[in-house]
């Protein structure tokens, strides 16, 4: 079992490897809604859309500017409430909508490509449209060999509307907090 001073000093550590990543850094964080209060003082924030004063982090917003919204002595962090990570595409190809993604705080601006742009939620084009024969009756033929021969009518046919209210993987919910530095005072 550790001892409490043990244990300090494996925090303290943990701690200050945290710290060193480069200001902008955006990782999940695991803690409760009341422990989120007391990253603020290591330069730590909840990616909620806030806005934070442009001068005291003025080394965050050389990272992100603009990006998340207006700036004036206050620019705003990005929001990641309820969204997922998606890499940058860069020259990679391999999102197909890269040119429609937009600014986090205004939508109908273009921000092609871009770090910390927000795209909307989409489910890829297909349909599911089938031919059935359905059998209307029999009909009579009268001749030397009388027999019932089954009418057939092809009938296009829709499946029914199914799934949940919106597509997405296996998730857990944890906050998203960005790195903006030690404040300037």
């Amino acid at each position: 079992m550790k001892t409490q001073t043990e244990t300090q000093g494996a925090i303290a550590t943990v701690t200050a490897i945290i710290d060193n990543l480069p200001v902008g850094s955006i990782m999940p964080y695991g803690g409760n809604a009341a422990s989120l209060a007391g990253l603020a003082a290591r330069g730590w924030f909840p990616c909620d859309g806030r806005s934070i004063s442009k001068s005291q982090f003025d080394a965050l917003f050389a990272v992100i500017g603009d990006s998340c919204g207006p700036v004036t002595d206050v620019f705003r962090l990005p929001d990641m409430r309820g969204m997922f990570l998606r890499g940058v595409d860069g020259e990679a190809n391999v999102d197909p909508d890269r040119n429609d993604r937009t600014y986090q705080a205004d939508q109908s601006m273009k921000r092609a490509n871009m770090v910390l742009s927000r795209q909307a939620d989409t489910f890829s084009k297909h349909k599911h449209n089938y031919t059935t024969l359905f059998t209307l009756g029999h009909i009579h033929f009268a001749n030397v060999n009388e027999y019932w021969q089954p009418a057939v009518q092809p009938t296009n046919v829709e499946t029914a509307e199914t799934g949940g209210n919106e597509t997405r993987p296996k998730n857990v919910y944890v906050y998203y907090i960005i790195f903006a530095g030690l404040p300037r005072t």
